[in-house]
Order: C-alpha cells, then structure tokens, then sequence
C-alpha cells in the first residue's frame, strides 16, 4: 500500500468517527431540544388555560361590581318564596343564599324589553347580612310621603288577597319614599323592601365577592 493510500485510509477513518461522533452529539441536542420545545408548549397551553379562567373571573367579577354600582339607578331584586333558592348542604343546612337580580326599573320606567338578569350567591360567612320576610298578606306599607297613595294601595292589597313575592329594592344611598310608593301602586300585590350597602363597605363587599368568585362558588 501506497503513503497515499494509507493516507487516504487514515482520513477516512477520522473523517467517520468525527462524523459519527457529531451525529450522536446532534441527535442529543435535538433531543434535549424537542424535549424543551413540549415542555414550553405545555407550559404555554397552561398559561393560556390559566388567562382563560383569569379572564372569566374578572368577567364575572367586573359584572358584579356592575351590579352593585348600578344600584343607585334601581335594581329589583326578586326572590321566589319560600325560599327556593337557598343553598342547602349535604346537612340540609342552609350555607349561602343566591339573589336573582335583574334591572326590572330604571330612572322610575318600567321597560320589560331591557330586563337583565344576574344571579349572585352569598355564601355563609362573607359577613352579608340579608333578612328575608315571607309575606302571605301584605295590608301595610311603610313610612310613604301621600296618605291617600298608602290607603289606595293598602286597599289593593286587601283586594288582592295573594301570596306576595318579595321584592328587594338594593341601594346605596338610602332612596326616597315615592319611589317605593310607585312601584306599590303599579304592583299592588308585591310588597317591596329595601336594603343598603354602605359605601365604606363596599370595598370589602368587593374583596369579599372576588375571593368567593376565585375560588370557584358555584354560578
């Protein structure tokens, strides 16, 4: 054999163990690679699940903030007697109350076509107190500024002789009789009531709200 030819041999030799070598260190790279690539895929698809859930609690959140802010235009709040939507636990014990609130007046008019409806559940110990009173026959009214507006409705009431439902009438800022007094003459055989949040209450309200919405209370 020729120097060239041991040359040659020489050469080809190094030349396939450099290859070889070179191989296994690239399929090692793109192996690390591929598998970096998946975990930065899961990594994002849980970051997107994890915006998406973020997302529909602040949705959910901003709603409720809405609720409570838009009470000053007048918010109905109707709750179904005998007390139907009371959540039950497994002990049969009543451990949060849920309101179906809609936008059943604004601004004094009635528009039945623009009724929005919004249920907000008040679990036990979110330190909100809400009393309800079960009606059968409801021949009173409150303090209301027209004597002869109490002894009409007063007097509807007595005709009626229906169950009544009971209606909340949420505001921040205590509202005036007469509003009271036209919802009365309008439906004389529902009794309404009111109840306030305080203003400096009404960030705890909101803390409150978004922690229970967080940790997954049920819609």
């Amino acid at each position: 054999m020729s120097l060239f030819d041991q040359q040659e041999s020489y050469l080809t030799e190094l030349l396939t163990s450099v290859s070889g070598k070179l191989i296994t260190e690239l399929q090692k790279e793109n192996l690390r690679l591929t598998q970096e690539n998946a975990n930065l895929k899961l990594s994002l698809n849980n970051c997107k699940e994890q915006l998406i859930d973020k997302k529909a609690i602040a949705l959910k959140f901003l709603i409720m903030q809405d609720i409570v802010e838009r009470m000053t235009a007048l918010r109905v709040h109707r709750i179904t007697l005998p007390y139907e939507r009371k959540e039950i636990d497994e002990e049969d014990e009543p451990n949060g109350i849920r309101l179906e609130i809609s936008q059943a007046m604004l601004n004094s008019v009635i528009d039945e076509r623009q009724v929005i409806d919004y249920s907000l559940y008040l679990p036990t110990g979110m330190n909100y107190n809400m009393n309800f009173l079960k009606l059968v026959e409801h021949t009173t009214v409150d303090s209301i500024d027209t004597e002869e507006g109490e002894k009409d409705i007063s007097q509807n009431e007595k005709e009626t002789n229906v169950e009544a439902d009971v209606v909340y009438v949420p505001c921040l800022q205590q509202r005036h009789f007469k509003d009271i007094e036209y919802l009365r003459k309008i439906l004389p055989n529902v009794f309404f009531d009111m109840f306030a949040i305080q203003h400096d209450k009404l960030s705890m309200f909101y803390g409150s709200l978004q922690k229970f919405l967080t940790n997954g209370i049920p819609e």
